[in-house]
């Protein structure tokens, strides 16, 4: 999977800083987690025992003036079997509780799965579950442990029965090697990406095609403001990152986004969060028109409708996002332009 991100930009060509106010909010309770780490994967055998199977670099950047963590993980070797994963969390006031979104490529195979959960005595647990069988459901615990400055433990946990009774995979154990994640620089590869080798079938080669720089503009109703659209394929060829900022004259905002090839629903899949209030880390699905147009739509049972039509043309591209509303269950739906972007190479 590819993942391309359109980020905001400073006047020196790098991805703003943010700097956390560790205040007791729950909003900040990721905070710990910022910067680089290297990791020790120990993997649980089948004779009982724990094994030190992998060695990481884990790279976790702020984004969205703070507002949403996000992680990009990747084992020390190149090739098509190292592990390489992406995730992004963010507290979700509504809900009082951290939602997790995260995306672990296989060999030509991608999908997003998610978590929820709180930090409670300076352990946070985070949970998931999905039915097996019509009789049988797992739940999947996430962990982070042993917090200090400079390490942490993460591990796993499932359960078939309830969570009478659970099983481990995997411990990471997190050590400090750096207080601030940077975005690669102008022709650099970001992290988790090599030569594009994971996800190489057509459908990815789309969404690895709009990874580079990018300069235009966004329009949001009579307001229209220029700068650079950058985009960086990460995963190894499977998703692609996307940040976008507008303005509508006095209120700006971020859009941040994720692009891939879902597998498991054979369709693009567009998965976006904002700094605009209520936003939510939703996704929406679509599929390549002839010219190349991508059209991702919120599913029917979404609390959102919202819908994005991507539309590359060789050296040039053009992003418009609609918002949708409607007078009641048996009205259509209007749909409102919220901006529309359009970018040169």
């Amino acid at each position: 999977m590819i993942a391309i991100l359109l980020l905001p930009m400073s006047s020196s060509g790098q991805a703003p800083s943010y700097v956390s106010t560790r205040d007791a909010h729950p909003e900040f309770a990721f905070d710990f987690w910022l910067g680089v780490w290297d990791v020790n994967l120990r993997v649980f055998q089948d004779d009982g025992s724990w094994a030190d199977e992998k060695s990481a670099v884990a790279k976790i950047y702020p984004i969205l003036e703070g507002r949403a963590v996000l992680e990009l993980w990747d084992e020390s070797m190149s090739g098509v079997d190292a592990i390489r994963g992406f995730s992004i969390r963010y507290f979700d006031n509504d809900a009082d509780e951290w939602v997790l979104f995260l995306n672990w490529p296989g060999r030509n195979r991608s999908g997003i799965g998610s978590l929820a959960g709180k930090f409670r005595h300076g352990r946070g647990e985070f949970f998931s579950e999905r039915a097996i069988d019509d009789t049988t459901t797992l739940i999947s615990r996430y962990t982070f442990s042993d917090i200090t400055k400079n390490s942490l433990r993460w591990d796993d946990a499932f359960s078939r029965d309830g969570g009478k009774t659970w099983s481990n995979n995997w411990i990471m154990e997190f050590t400090r090697s750096g207080s601030t994640a940077e975005w690669p620089g102008p022709g650099e590869n970001a992290h988790t990406y090599y030569d594009g080798a994971r996800c190489d079938r057509e459908e990815f080669g789309v969404v690895h095609d709009l990874a580079g720089e990018w300069k235009g503009s966004v329009t949001v109703g009579d307001h229209t403001e220029t700068g650079p659209f950058r985009t960086y394929a990460i995963l190894d060829g499977c998703a692609t990152l996307t940040f976008l900022r507008g303005s509508t004259g006095k209120e700006p905002f971020e859009e941040f986004g994720f692009l891939s090839y879902n597998t498991y629903a054979n369709m693009y899949e567009y998965a976006t969060l904002s700094t605009e209030p209520g936003s939510r880390f939703e996704s929406r699905y679509g599929s390549a028109g002839e010219d190349g147009t991508i059209v991702f739509e919120s599913k029917a049972s979404s609390r959102t409708k919202r819908r994005y039509t991507l539309k590359p043309a060789g050296d040039r591209l053009s992003i418009v996002r609609e918002d949708g509303t409607s007078a009641g269950p048996d009205a259509g739906i209007e749909w409102i332009e919220r901006y529309r972007g359009r970018f040169s190479r």
